[in-house]
C-alpha cells in the first residue's frame, strides 16, 4: 500500500529530525493554540510527526480518513506499530491509541510543539 510505504520513509526520516523536538526555550518562548492555529497545524490533512514522551520516541502518522482534521493514525515506536485515531477538537488536539487523551499545544518554533495535558503539564514534544 503506497501510504504504508510513503510512512516507512518518513518514519525513518522522521528519526533523524528527532533531536529537535526538545525545545531549549522557557515557557515564554511557547505560544498557546487556540482553535484558529490547531486547525492551521492540521490544515494540510496527512501529516507526519516524531514525538518524545520521557525517553520513549517514536512517530505518529495522521491520515484524513474521516475529514482534514481528523482520522486514523499509526503510532511507531521502535518496529511496532500501533493503530489509533486523531480529530483537531477545538483549542484541542486529541489522540486514540487505547485511551483517547485530548492536548493544548504550545507553538514553540515553527515545527516544534509541546502537547499539554489536562492538568497543565507537558506529556510530549512533537515536531511536525
Amino acid at each position: 500500500m503506497q501510504v504504508k510505504r510513503l510512512g516507512i520513509v518518513l518514519a525513518a526520516t522522521g528519526t533523524l529530525a528527532l533531536g529537535g523536538c526538545a525545545a531549549t526555550g522557557g515557557s515564554s518562548a511557547m505560544k498557546t493554540l487556540d482553535a484558529s492555529g490547531v486547525a492551521k497545524v492540521f490544515k494540510r490533512g496527512s501529516k507526519a510527526c516524531s514525538w518524545m514522551q520521557g525517553a520513549t520516541k517514536g512517530q505518529d502518522f495522521y491520515y484524513t480518513t474521516a475529514s482534514k482534521t481528523a482520522g486514523d493514525a499509526d503510532r511507531n515506536i521502535g518496529n511496532k506499530t500501533i493503530p489509533g485515531a486523531w480529530a483537531v477538537q477545538g483549542d484541542q488536539l486529541c489522540l486514540s491509541f487505547g485511551a483517547r487523551r485530548c492536548y493544548r499545544l504550545h507553538k514553540v518554533d515553527k515545527k516544534t510543539l509541546k502537547l499539554i495535558d489536562g492538568n497543565g503539564n507537558v506529556a510530549m514534544s512533537m515536531k511536525c
